[in-house]
């Protein structure tokens, strides 16, 4: 990467997907607090499990959604190294040194469906275009490392 500049990606939920759903799944969650007041016992305890779930699942999109506003997770390639989000909150985040690369291999359908797989010294890593800002942030992460690692032999 001689000359270039240390380049840093949003990594994260896409607001233009988790935030609707968030929204439908709140909405469900209504409904279905709404129909068991009017049904059987047997099927209350299902409605207010379903709603539950879908809150939960609500609460847990919403935070992603912050998390993706506020930018702390990130992928960087620097000039020495690949930065990658850690998987747990407690955990720090994974430096993988260009040196330690392995393979680079592009997975998936077309568009954000795609998965660039990267296995390394300590293990593997998949970073998934759908949790990217654009379809073009995945390929160019890709030509980064690919050019790290030409340059490294």
């Amino acid at each position: 990467m001689s000359g270039r500049q240390p380049r840093s990606f949003r990594y994260g939920a896409r607001l233009t997907i988790t935030v609707p759903l968030a929204i439908v799944l709140l909405v469900v969650a209504g409904e279905m607090v709404w129909i068991a007041t009017a049904t059987s016992r047997y099927w209350q305890m299902v409605c207010v499990t379903v709603s539950a779930l879908a809150t939960l699942l609500a609460i847990s999109m919403i935070r992603e959604t912050v998390v993706r506003i506020r930018g702390r997770r990130r992928i960087s390639v620097t000039h020495r190294e690949l930065v990658v989000p850690a998987e747990g909150r407690k955990q720090r985040d994974l430096a993988i040194p260009f040196r330690d690369l392995r393979a680079l291999e592009m997975t998936g359908g077309p568009g954000f469906r795609r998965v660039l797989r990267i296995r390394h010294a300590g293990g593997e890593l998949a970073i998934s275009g759908v949790m990217l800002g654009s379809v073009g942030e995945l390929d160019e992460i890709h030509a980064l490392l690919k050019a790290a690692r030409k340059t490294r032999s």
